[in-house]
């Protein structure tokens, strides 16, 4: 069999396999588009192949490279079902993306394809540009590091829409509080469009060149091995140099400097967008794949600078000032906070940039995403936050409600950003001694992640009205 004659039954093994997904339950959505944006690119293909010589090798190649993505498309969107998955989170995260990407929806070019049996039909279609708003489905995978955005690298030139997939993990698929991660795998996705990367890049560069430590790759190794360092970083790294072989001469061979670089822009990305919420996700999750803060790692700075960083933004942001009225409430947001500063490294060793130049950092991604009005975690205020902790420290759902017999709308419109917020401060919170229990408990984790993720589904609800 020659390779053109197999690349069209494939073409016809794939369209059997997509008419095999609609029958599954994929999102509130459904699978309507996706099914007609993978048609398109199928018939697309079908079409080339057609008016390719079968002695063509040349020409043929690509359309394989194209069916695989396909095949592996169709293969993860089968794994996308709403039971693995939290959707009422998905659905509000859609919501960012699609804002971000949209800011300048262009129509691209006509392509012709032909349908039809027989005497084949032409028709024209129009695609659209990579800022178009992506599809987005999601599926989880193993790990406690599986939270990631699979990006189309190449697509069919017929592609009319940029096919996302949202990666959790498996076992965490209801821990709406650790769900904010997903700013920061949103930021490699927008660095990964020419629309934002040249702007992205020159952000970073300004921020990268401001620093001694972080200005080149030799710095950066200069900065590592630097005999100046903390002594328990040092035997950190002479256990970690013996077991890779790293050393500051092979530094550069060793590691990833630009994938360093971009995860320190994802960082500030993903704070930017979810707020107090992203700094204690990835404080949690950071600190349980990396215990020390330590490691060096290929494509990832260690997690010592970061959460460094990360809480030196969020004081620039001011996301720390908030007062409650109940001391109760006002103490375990205190807890939070002091939580978190406790976990900042105080050698400024550890700190890669200086406030004024993360300020400038921050103010420049704000006027790069500026169009854009859900892109950035709303500003909270006492008024905001105060009830929904309220709420749940009373194990009920979180959601804009006020019993008001003036009013004849008690309910309002709340931020699913602002429930995550109030999820982390009541995280704090300890219930009420129970006969059985000496000593007073805090929420358990996995109740309270269940209560917020119900608040924002209920919140979409009330939105609704």
């Amino acid at each position: 069999m020659i390779s053109k004659e197999f690349l069209l039954i494939e073409c016809a093994n794939l369209r059997a396999v997509l008419n095999e997904t609609l029958g599954y339950n994929y999102g509130i959505e459904g699978t309507e588009a996706f099914y007609a944006e993978l048609t398109i690119r199928i018939d697309f293909i079908e079409s080339q192949l057609n008016s390719i010589a079968a002695t063509d090798a040349i020409n043929l190649q690509p359309y394989t490279t194209q069916l695989v993505q396909i095949s592996t498309l169709i293969s993860r969107i089968e794994r996308s079902r709403l039971g693995e998955y939290s959707w009422p989170f998905v659905e509000e995260f859609k919501k960012i993306a699609k804002d971000i990407w949209s800011q300048n929806e262009q129509l691209g070019t006509s392509v012709k394809i032909f349908e039809g049996d027989g005497d084949k039909q032409e028709r024209q279609i129009k695609t659209l540009k990579e800022d178009s708003a992506p599809m987005m489905f999601v599926l989880s995978e193993g790990g406690l590091a599986s939270y990631s955005i699979l990006i189309e690298q190449k697509k069919a030139s017929s592609s009319r829409l940029q096919i996302l997939t949202i990666q959790f993990p498996r076992t965490l698929k209801h821990f709406v509080l650790l769900h904010p991660i997903l700013g920061h795998e949103l930021g490699h996705a927008l660095y990964a469009m020419s629309k934002f990367r040249t702007e992205l890049n020159n952000i970073l560069d300004t921020l990268c060149q401001s620093s001694s430590k972080f200005n080149s790759p030799q710095a950066t190794a200069n900065w590592i091995f630097d005999d100046r360092a903390p002594n328990d970083f040092k035997v950190n790294l002479v256990k970690q140099s013996k077991k890779n072989n790293l050393t500051k001469d092979n530094f550069s061979q060793m590691t990833k400097w630009t994938s360093w670089k971009e995860e320190i822009l994802c960082d500030l990305i993903g704070l930017l967008i979810f707020g107090p919420s992203f700094l204690a996700a990835l404080n949690t999750l950071l600190h349980s794949l990396d215990t020390s803060g330590y490691l060096i790692k290929p494509k990832h700075p260690m997690t010592a600078s970061r959460i460094n960083l990360m809480l030196s933004a969020s004081k620039i942001l001011k996301y720390d000032n908030i007062k409650l009225t109940d001391p109760v409430f006002e103490s375990n947001a205190r807890h939070f906070w002091d939580h978190l500063e406790s976990c900042r490294k105080t050698d400024p060793w550890f700190d890669l940039f200086t406030e004024p130049n993360i300020k400038i950092a921050l103010d420049s991604l704000k006027a790069l995403i500026g169009n854009s009005s859900l892109a950035f975690y709303p500003a909270h205020s006492t008024g905001i936050i105060e009830p929904l902790v309220k709420q749940l420290s009373k194990l009920i759902p979180p959601v804009g409600y006020k019993v008001n017999s003036t009013s004849d709308s008690p309910s309002f419109h709340v931020d699913f950003r602002h429930i995550l917020y109030a999820g982390w401060l009541a995280s704090e919170h300890l219930l009420p001694d129970d006969d059985d229990e000496e000593i007073p408990k805090k929420i358990d984790f996995n109740i309270l992640n269940r209560l917020c993720q119900h608040g924002i589904m209920q919140q979409i609800a009330v939105d609704l009205r």
